[in-house]
Formats: structure tokens, sequence, C-alpha cells
């Protein structure tokens, strides 16, 4: 186990704040979003959450902190975003601003910082 996922796993707040930030956001080749959904987590529920708007056809991006994951999903065809959904920098490359909604289905030690 590396450094960093060390701290992901013992100490969440420690690692989003040395290693998520927006210098560490990977670059998606996205469409430009508008109207669309931008779901904020793609864990236990999160993941139901995207299936349902996969089978519905309807527009979403997801972020997540889990970079295994967000290759994964990738691969699939998910328009996913690797990073911190309380980061507004990664907030920006979802175009938040311009979602019609915005679906947190982050884990429990986020709700401090919302």
């Amino acid at each position: 186990m590396g450094v960093k996922e060390f701290f992901r796993k013992r100490s969440p707040r420690f690692h989003r704040r040395v290693f998520i930030s927006g210098e560490n956001v990977h670059e998606v080749d996205q469409p430009e979003f508008d109207n669309h959904v931008v779901l904020c987590g793609y864990g236990r529920v999160g993941k139901y959450i995207g299936e349902a708007m996969l089978k519905l056809k309807m527009p979403f991006i997801a972020i997540d902190l889990d970079s295994e994951k967000v290759e994964r999903l990738r691969s699939e065809g998910v328009e996913i975003i690797y990073g911190d959904a309380v980061n507004k920098e990664i907030l920006d490359k979802a175009d938040v601003e311009r979602a019609s909604v915005v679906v947190l289905a982050l884990p429990k030690d986020h709700d401090v910082n919302l």
C-alpha cells in the first residue's frame, strides 16, 4: 500500500487536503453538459443512481474519489471525474452551475464539509 492509499483509507480528510486538488484532476474528454445531473459519489448508493440514469439515458456526470473505480467506469463509458465533490474546481469541471440537479451520495465523513 502506497502513501497516498494509506492516507486515503486512514485519514480521508488529510488525503483530500493534500492529494486531491484542482492540480490533481484528471482531464476528461467530455462534452459540455447542460441541464444534466451531477452525481457526487459513485459508491454503494451512487452506483444504483448512476445505473438507473444510464438505463433511462439521462445525461449525467459523476464525481468520485476512488481512482481505480473512476478508471473502470470510464472504460465502461460512464462520464466521471476523479476528485473531491466538495472542491469547487471539481464541481466546475462537472458544469455544476448548468446542472438541473445535484445528487449527493457521499460517505458520512463529507457531511461536515458540505
